[in-house]
């Protein structure tokens, strides 16, 4: 059974976005290629928007991929009497949030992708900062990711199951001890 991942994914979430021109869904060595966002969105300037594009986390492929990043900035506000508006300092980028959603699909004996699915569960299960190899995420700066929460939505047809990941970006810190 073949699906439409672009409607699926409407009727799954409610959002239709833009696929990334993949041709061969192997997993892709696409390390060290992004070298620009026109390189890494093929020209499109989708920045902020969902797109089609390949993710691994811990040198595990995750299928069919919606991926959304959020960065925002940490400020403090400062109220000075006699004067509106206030005195803005800020004081860094916090954490980049990031929500994958996608399909898991068993075109092979078209019954539910257990096997897959246990394997997402197992990866969520790891209480570790995780590496993370996509694109956007390169451009970005991210390479580590812990995860946060796995929604496993009801089902639409046996053999598909739709998933959500959230995580937060994660840097490797030195503690100099003296």
């Amino acid at each position: 059974m073949e699906f439409d991942l672009t409607d699926l994914y409407a009727k799954t979430f409610g959002y239709v976005a833009m696929p990334y021109p993949l041709g061969n869904l192997s997993l892709p060595d696409f390390k060290g290629r992004a070298n620009n966002l026109a390189d890494a969105l093929v020209g499109k300037t989708l920045l902020g928007n969902t797109v089609w594009m390949p993710v691994v986390i811990d040198n595990q492929w995750l299928p069919n991929t919606f991926m959304n990043i959020t960065a925002q900035k940490h400020i403090v506000k400062t109220a000075v009497t006699g004067r509106s508006g206030t005195v803005k300092e800020i004081v860094n980028i916090q954490d980049y949030k990031i929500q994958i959603r996608g399909f898991i699909i068993d075109n092979e004996t078209n019954g539910y992708p257990v096997d897959e699915v246990e394997k997402l569960h197992a990866l969520f299960e790891k209480d570790i900062s995780l590496p993370i190899v996509n694109n956007l995420c390169e451009i970005l700066g991210i390479n580590m990711v812990v995860l946060e929460a796995l929604k496993v939505p009801e089902q639409i047809y046996q053999n598909v199951q739709a998933y959500e990941l959230t995580m937060v970006s994660d840097d490797d810190f030195d503690v100099i001890v003296k």
